[in-house]
């Protein structure tokens, strides 16, 4: 958890052999902290950053400069605990299921894409103020949950609907109607037999 100020090379640098043989001017280190360690690709231990963009990995020595810097400037990221983790994962749940409850399916999906974005920013402004908020629970269970309600409320429905039809079946039929012949060689889902069953009752 280190706040970096820039990606590679943020720091300024000066090959240690030209300190060596004289060609930087004293000037350069007055009032600095200076740190020595190796940069060049290939001879040093470098890591992977949130910052190192397309450079690959950050040398160890820049690494520690960042290190420094944050302490120099008494800047730093703390960890949320475990219950401020626990109530920002599930505001945009718990609201997002009550738009389950209100809103339109369609609505419902353009309210729950709106509440993963939400929490996202939320944590990345909470990252630049110094608090790491992991939104990871918050967003998996609003990915998943808006197609097992879906799913659910398909569901409720069909079943719904076949009760019903079957309570109409055994009702005693004064109109006069006219059969249908259930077609051959045809499958046909739950959902189909009940459209199909609803056409027949109209």
């Amino acid at each position: 958890y280190i706040p970096y100020e820039g990606g590679i090379g943020h720091f300024k640098s000066v090959p240690y052999v030209s300190v060596l043989r004289g060609e930087v001017p004293d000037e350069f280190f007055t009032d600095k902290y200076v740190l020595v360690g190796a940069t060049a690709l290939g001879m040093a231990d470098s890591y992977p950053t949130p910052v190192s963009g397309n450079a690959g990995a950050m040398p160890g020595i820049e690494i520690n400069a960042h290190v420094l810097a944050s302490l120099l400037d008494g800047e730093e990221i703390r960890i949320a605990a475990p219950w401020q983790t626990a109530f920002f994962n599930a505001i945009p749940v718990f609201m997002a299921l009550l738009g389950y409850l209100l809103l339109s399916p369609r609505f419902s999906l353009f309210a729950t894409g709106i509440w993963i974005l939400v929490t996202l920013v939320a944590s990345y402004i909470g990252l630049r103020m110094g608090i790491w908020i992991a939104p990871a629970a918050a967003v998996i269970t609003l990915i998943i949950s808006y197609p097992l309600w879906s799913w659910r409320r398909l569901e409720a429905a069909i079943t719904y609907l076949g009760q019903e039809f079957t309570r109409l079946d055994q009702e005693p039929h004064l109109l006069p109607e006219e059969k249908t012949a259930a077609p051959q060689n045809e499958m046909a889902d739950v959902l189909e037999q009940r459209i199909t069953a609803m056409k027949n009752a109209a």
